[in-house]
């Protein structure tokens, strides 16, 4: 693992402190608020399948691919991590 610069540290926590106020958001959105995050995250998950999937009620009205997402998050994640961004 790379050795991150204090500013490097500091935005991958402000990273997952976004990412953790949106899983809260849906979890109070479900009525799920003391469910642990591990199935919080895989029913966000599941959910975000059904939309890319969806033609009907799509607010982007757009096609959208879940897999080619997932992927490139991946590599995004991945750079983050190890400071190359």
């Amino acid at each position: 693992m790379a050795h991150l610069t204090k500013k490097q540290n500091t935005e991958n926590q402000e990273r997952a402190e976004r990412a953790q106020d949106a899983l809260m958001f849906y979890a109070k959105s479900v009525n799920e608020e003391d469910e642990p995050f591990q199935c919080l995250l895989t029913d966000l998950l599941t959910d975000l399948r059904h939309l890319a999937a969806s033609t009907d009620g799509n607010p982007l009205a757009e096609p959208m691919d879940y897999e080619r997402a997932s992927e490139s998050s991946l590599g995004h994640y991945e750079a983050e991590r190890d400071g190359e961004v």
